[in-house]
């Protein structure tokens, strides 16, 4: 006996086998998909929140990471990360805590020293020539530790955690009048021009600032030389001027006087003036604010200075 079928008929089982094996293949691949997706998400979760906290951590922060939920895998991670963190804020801590321990230590020898070159030398009078050069050194020694304190004292965790409104143009009243002997004794003018100027400082900040600034021009110009400190506000910042009638920098030094103990060599009687680290603190306190500073030519002859600050300071 012969059966016949159709081959229409066994095509189209033949279709529909297919398709009833491969539709739970093509509905799972989706769920599996899903599936990978949502396990691959999870176990990552706490890499993102790792990238999040360090993303959004502030540079000055270096205390450890804390995680809800740390994985076995990770551990080795987290821990490697804190105990860096922590070896960072050690040494970090050492190197200021060395700074001014340093400089507080040696502030108390050298003032004694000062006052007993003092006396010796009103007992020496065929020896005041000497000891007149020794109390000078002794001088630029008791300037460069308390420049080390200051440096020490300008750090951005003391500055930020100090942060208030404080009014430039006072600020510079206060330096001028504090140092004006020492301009006077060398029978030199100087000037302040500008109004009331408010920004986000600490008054200590902005007074060392321009004590630098204000000393320098005041160093570094001859007798009878003028001196000329602008104070204004413009722009959302807070634009400050300090000019000399002095010798000025040549163009080609003016990017080196920024740096920690560079010193002008161009005139020999102001080489052992100074420390090399009055304007480095500057641009240290500049750079606390996000502020800018130029040196230039100014109008007097000498050099001109122009530091500009923002009215806010943002933590970086």
């Amino acid at each position: 006996m012969i059966v016949g079928q159709p081959l229409q008929s066994r095509v189209g089982l033949t279709d529909a086998l297919t398709v009833s094996v491969i539709m739970p293949f093509i509905y799972a691949v989706p769920i599996l998909a899903l599936i990978v997706f949502m396990s691959v998400s999870l176990g990552l979760k706490p890499l993102k929140l790792l990238s999040q906290k360090l993303s959004h951590r502030k540079g000055k922060d270096l205390s450890p990471v804390t995680l809800p939920q740390v994985p076995n895998e990770m551990q080795p991670v987290m821990d490697t990360l804190n105990t860096m963190f922590l070896r960072l804020n050690e040494a970090f801590e050492r190197e200021q805590q060395f700074a001014s321990n340093a400089a507080h230590e040696l502030r108390t020898p050298l003032s004694v020293m000062k006052i007993n070159l003092h006396n010796l030398a009103k007992e020496r009078h065929d020896d005041a020539g000497k000891l007149q050069a020794i109390q000078q050194d002794t001088d630029r020694m008791i300037h460069v530790v308390n420049q080390i304190l200051l440096l020490s004292r300008t750090s951005p965790e003391m500055f930020h955690l100090q942060l208030s409104k404080v009014d430039a143009f006072v600020v510079a009243q206060n330096v001028i009048a504090d140092i004006y002997s020492k301009i006077d004794s060398k029978h030199q003018d100087i000037s302040l021009e500008g109004d009331s100027a408010f920004l986000m400082s600490t008054e200590f900040t902005l007074y060392t600032m321009l004590q630098n600034l204000i000393a320098n021009a005041s160093a570094y110009s001859p007798q009878s030389a003028a001196i000329q400190v602008t104070v204004l506000s413009q722009d959302n910042q807070v634009c400050f001027m300090v000019e000399d009638s002095g010798p000025g920098i040549a163009p080609h030094e003016r990017s080196q006087v920024l740096k920690r103990f560079y010193r002008d060599q161009k005139d020999e009687k102001y080489k052992s003036t100074g420390s090399g680290l009055g304007l480095a603190i500057v641009g240290q306190i500049i750079t606390l604010h996000h502020g800018k500073i130029a040196l230039g030519e100014s109008s007097l002859g000498g050099l001109n200075v122009t530091v500009t600050l923002p009215f806010e300071v943002t933590e970086s």
